[in-house]
C-alpha cells in the first residue's frame, strides 16, 4: 500500500480526519462526550495525517506532556 504523510495546519481538518477515524472505531471510542472533547482538543496539537488515495487513513499528533 502506498500512502503520504501530510502536515495539517488548518483546525478544521483536524477535526474532520480526527471524526472520521474514531467514527469508524466506534467500538474503541464509543463515548459520545468523550470524543467530542478528543476532537476538540486535536485541533490545538501538530498534526500529520497519512492519506492513500486522498483518503486519510490515519491522524499522529504530538502531545505536550
Amino acid at each position: 500500500m502506498n500512502y503520504n504523510i501530510r502536515a495539517i495546519e488548518d483546525k478544521k481538518p483536524k477535526g474532520e480526519i480526527t471524526a472520521h477515524i474514531l467514527g469508524a472505531l466506534h467500538e474503541w471510542f464509543g463515548v459520545e462526550e468523550a470524543v467530542r472533547e478528543y476532537i476538540r482538543k486535536s485541533q490545538d496539537m501538530t498534526f500529520w495525517a497519512a492519506y492513500v488515495h486522498e483518503r486519510p487513513i490515519g491522524p499522529f499528533r504530538i502531545y505536550d506532556l
